[in-house]
């Protein structure tokens, strides 16, 4: 009976392992997707707990992958009898041996059984130790785990226990400190699922296998050879922990060394890390974005979405069953109080890493900025200890250290002390935006080629990953829109204040006003309108509803109304801005006429009660408007070829004599020209003529001087003046005395001047039109005597035109003399009597007339 009841024993004892086995399988199936990628991490911590009680032991992997197996080996010690335990009947070493978990990660528990993803057919080569003296053995068997039905399975598992058995061999000369890969777990693959289950695992594998090296410094090396792919890779570490937490991992790839340089930051219990790239100026940080953030030695899957701006390690760690999370839940449980401790020294961590970045050679620092809330299952995952304790306190110290790289500095700056577009527009718009706030301050914006990273919510395109959608963008930040940037601009008030800030010229900046407005006006028409940002005639900025559209396109009349006390330079949009929607309400000519014949009007009524009261005084501002109201006048005449005048102005123009008069302050003097015989005309021509030609002043006030001389010493005339002057003068050169002219002033003579000059001038024009060689198609006068822009063989000349009565050639004008001063052949002097033709007065006339033979 006692031998029955031992048999039926061992039998429930297989029933519970094959059911267990049975139930686990059939999970994993169900899962594939979520764990296809575990089974290197399950065989490579494995291998590492072999040599879990070994201080100064190493292990090497190596993974053989062909189109028929994956073979994993590894060097370290030799299997315990409850390795092989735990293997055949699937259970932890952990649960075998108390007070092995505090070394050991896990030993054939079941994580090792994901490994069955990969194949259910496994060859298993090892060499055991037994537990009594020792003696070691080597050992090859098939676990095999094909079977679906209950007792199929149990047949199987005893089958296993019989082929084990059978291939179970002493070794006599086995030595512990052989480096050679007795150990080798070989998966039969003979479907294309498990193909694709081995290569998502081997690329994950390479992929996160530097950073693991990096936390496990008992891991040596790991060498992987892939036939399917034809690669052939070899991991180790080449520079270790030097103090500056900077470790280089060596990647062979096909003959090609590729170093990974990983920065770390530890303390006891817990590491975080970052991936780098060399770079000439240091190192750009990789973006992590998609790596696991949590590793128990080994990554947890699926905590891609615990955002942390480093990847944190600690075997300490007490993760969830399926390795794919942590408890962080109920801070009541040991395990949730043991992880949220060691997660609060990581965000120590974070933040002197932060810290050491921002204050070296470190470049891309947008990748260490992902502190979105994680999505996580709830039922394990505390969204209000996240927020608290790992959130505030990392964004804190992203927001105030200086992490932002800016354009053409070596410089990078706080994020607090930024301005970034907001998402809510298109990446091209935000890219316009960042261009204006770069130019109005250029260290106010990252720099352009990081915007998308710095601001990527509202990024649509397909360059950009995923998983940058949760990475920025949270409450502090300064977010510019349309009606931001307007502000920016119209807090300068004018192009002159704007200008220094572009570093602009005037012109330059109105461009760049324009090319605003277009922005503007396309994207958020909302924003435009509510702003004084567009500048009127004087430069200074004001809203769109307080100017006009500027038709009167006449600086006088504008300048006129200004002096008179209305200035339309306030209301009128600036020329040289251009608006796509320009609905201004306008401003002509008429209206401008209007109001300046108001104006006039109105401030001779209160001269009339100025008068009447005795309290009536000159205005110089409206004497010098109504000056320069004549001067339009007859610029604007019939004779002009101009009719605005007459229509524009009927009431003024009609009375201009009497506004124009009632001006003059000097009423005794003008009683004088009153009495003369000159027309208003001819006083309105000789004042134009003074203005055209300052000399003419020069010689009114000489004549009166030479009067005055004449009297002071009784002289008659010229010739008594004359010959004063040549007894009290020494003149090298006698000759010369004669050909320097002294006039004699009185009106008869100004006339008599005023006419032969017309008479010359009208003359030479008419000769040289005959001129084959001269073209006077488009002459131009630039004074009464000076003719330019006449054209002899087809080269620009200027003509001066004296007349020559009497035999006699007088240059007056000091603007004559010096177009006579030029050193070139561009300036001609031609004369002319009133009887013969014109002629052209070239120097060697001059001498020989004169018979000068000395200068």
């Amino acid at each position: 009976m006692l031998e029955s009841i031992n048999t039926s024993r061992l039998e429930d004892g297989n029933r519970a392992i094959a059911q267990k086995i049975i139930q686990r399988l059939d999970v994993l199936e169900r899962t594939i997707k979520k764990n296809c990628g575990r089974w290197a991490w399950e065989l490579l911590q494995n291998a590492k707990d072999s040599i879990a009680i070994k201080e100064d032991k190493k292990i090497s992997i190596k993974i053989e992958y062909n189109k028929d197996s994956l073979t994993f080996r590894h060097n370290g010690i030799p299997f315990t009898e409850y390795d092989v335990r735990g293997i055949i009947n699937q259970i932890s070493s952990k649960e075998i041996i108390e007070g092995e978990q505090t070394r050991k990660t896990g030993r054939f528990g079941t994580g090792f059984m994901t490994t069955h993803l990969l194949s259910r057919k496994v060859h298993i080569k090892g060499i055991s130790k037994s537990n009594h003296g020792n003696q070691y053995y080597a050992f090859d068997f098939l676990l095999d785990r094909t079977a679906k039905q209950m007792a199929e399975f149990i047949s199987k598992l005893d089958e296993t226990w019989k082929a084990f058995a059978n291939r179970f061999c002493p070794l006599d000369d086995y030595d512990e400190t052989d480096m050679a890969f007795h150990t080798s777990f070989s998966y039969l693959l003979e479907s294309d699922k498990q193909h694709e289950v081995a290569k998502i695992g081997l690329d994950e594998f390479i992929k996160l296998l530097p950073l693991v090296l990096a936390f496990i410094p008992k891991l040596e090396s790991a060498e992987i050879i892939d036939q399917v792919e034809d690669r052939q890779l070899m991991f180790k570490v080449k520079h270790q922990n030097t103090g500056n937490g900077l470790m280089c991992i060596q990647k062979t790839e096909n003959d090609v060394i590729k170093d990974i340089f990983i920065g770390t930051k530890a303390q006891k219990g817990i590491t975080i890390a970052v991936l780098l790239k060399q770079i000439q100026l240091g190192f750009e940080i990789e973006s992590m974005a998609d790596y696991p953030k949590l590793f128990c030695d080994f990554p947890l899957a699926g905590t891609e979405r615990f955002h942390f701006p480093f990847i944190i390690n600690s075997s300490d760690f007490n993760p969830l069953t399926e390795r794919d999370g942590l408890y962080l839940k109920d801070s009541s449980h040991k395990d949730v109080q043991k992880n949220q401790s060691l997660i609060a020294d990581a965000v120590l961590l974070a933040k002197q890493l932060i810290q050491d970045l921002a204050k070296g050679n470190f470049y891309n620092l947008y990748n260490i900025t992902g502190t979105t809330m994680p999505n996580m299952d709830e039922s394990f995952f505390d969204k209000a200890w996240f927020k608290t304790s790992v959130q505030a306190p990392l964004r804190n110290a992203l927001y105030e250290v200086g992490i932002v790289e800016i354009e053409d500095s070596s410089q990078k700056r706080a994020i607090k002390s930024l301005y970034f577009p907001s998402n809510q527009y298109s990446g091209a718009v935000q890219s316009k935006l960042w261009q204006f706030l770069f130019d109005l301050n250029a260290e106010s914006v990252c720099k352009k080629a990081h915007l998308t990273y710095w601001n990527p919510l509202s990024w649509n395109t397909e360059s950009i990953p995923t998983w940058y959608s949760h990475q920025l963008l949270w409450n502090g930040w300064n977010i510019i829109s349309y009606s931001n940037l307007l502000e920016m601009v119209e807090k300068y008030n004018d192009i002159t204040t704007l200008s220094k800030q572009l570093n602009k010229n005037e012109a330059d900046t109105l461009h760049w006003l324009n090319n605003l407005y277009d922005f503007v006006l396309e994207n958020g028409n909302g924003a435009f309108y509510n702003k004084a940002i567009i500048p009127n005639q004087k430069g200074v900025f004001r809203k769109k509803t307080d100017l006009k559209a500027d038709y009167v396109k006449d600086e006088l009349l504008v300048e006129i109304l200004a002096i008179l006390g209305d200035d339309w330079k306030e209301i009128l949009i600036h020329s040289a801005i251009q608006l796509k929607d320009n609905d201004l309400h306008p401003r002509d000519k008429q209206q401008i006429a209007n109001a300046i014949t108001k104006a006039v009007n109105e401030k001779k009524e209160k001269e009339k009660v100025a008068t009447s009261s005795n309290e009536y005084t000159l205005d110089e501002s409206f004497a010098k408007a109504i000056l320069l109201l004549m001067k339009w006048f007859d610029n604007h005449s019939f004779e002009a070829g101009e009719i605005e005048s007459k229509s524009l102005f009927p009431e003024l123009h009609q009375r201009k004599a009497e506004i124009f008069l009632n001006t003059i302050s000097d009423k005794e003097n003008l009683y004088k020209i009153m009495r003369s015989n000159l027309t208003l005309r001819e006083i309105a021509s000789i004042i134009e003529q003074v203005d055209e030609n300052p000399s003419i002043r020069e010689n009114v006030t000489l004549s009166i001087l030479l009067t005055d001389l004449f009297t002071e010493f009784s002289l008659e005339n010229m010739d008594e003046l004359r010959q004063r002057l040549q007894n009290t003068i020494p003149i090298e050169d006698k000759d010369l005395t004669n050909h320097v002219h002294y006039s004699t002033p009185s009106f008869e003579k100004f006339q008599y001047a005023k006419e032969i000059r017309e008479r010359a001038k009208q003359n030479v024009i008419k000769h040289l039109k005959t001129l084959i060689n001269y073209d006077c198609t488009n002459l131009e006068e630039l004074t009464e005597n000076v003719i330019s822009r006449i054209k002899k063989n087809d080269i620009p000349i200027t003509v001066i035109i004296r007349p020559s009565d009497y035999g006699v050639v007088i240059i007056y004008s000091d603007s004559e003399k010096e177009y006579l001063k030029f050193e070139d052949e561009y300036t001609e002097l031609w004369v002319d009597n009133g009887k013969d033709l014109p002629q052209y007065l070239t120097l060697g006339k001059v001498i020989k007339k004169l018979g000068i033979n000395k200068i």
